[in-house]
């Protein structure tokens, strides 16, 4: 009786530390994008020598870089808590589209300052984007990690 609580416990315990390294590889991965992109926007601000960083019209270049950031974990909380769906092809591309949705949003917050409506065009454009780019890249990286 005893020893079949701590196999119980074993297997939880199991499951959870494999969910915490899932979600901490999608959360590096996430901060890794976010200080590409903010290499990035630092050396075209310094470069240009701007207040602004280029297609950043509304905001100032720590609003962009703190952007990338709350982006850039958000999305890779999001592909750590889904990363065993992308055991299949059609899960990799669900995953895909769910991380898209956030960079899309994020992405036209970054260029035009707005932040969309549920009741807009501008709304359907992103989703719409989100969904195909997003699914087409979980598919394209399926691909690439599931070589035989």
């Amino acid at each position: 009786m005893c020893l079949q609580r701590i196999n119980e416990a074993d297997k939880t315990s199991g499951v959870l530390s494999k969910f915490a390294r899932n979600v901490g590889l999608g959360v590096a991965g996430g901060t890794f994008f976010a200080c590409c992109f903010s290499a990035y926007v630092l050396v075209l601000y310094f470069a240009a020598g701007s207040p602004a960083p280029q297609g950043a019209q509304q905001g100032s270049l720590g609003s962009v870089v703190a952007g990338y950031f709350a982006s850039g974990i958000s999305i890779g909380l999001l592909v750590g808590i889904l990363l065993p769906l992308t055991k299949w092809w059609w899960g990799a591309m669900i995953v895909g589209a769910v991380a898209g949705i956030p960079l899309y949003v994020a992405m036209e917050f970054a260029d035009s300052g707005q932040v969309i409506g549920l009741d807009s065009i501008l709304t359907a454009q992103v989703l719409g984007f989100a969904v195909t780019f997003g699914s087409l890249a979980g598919l394209v990286l399926w691909h690439v990690f599931h070589k035989s």
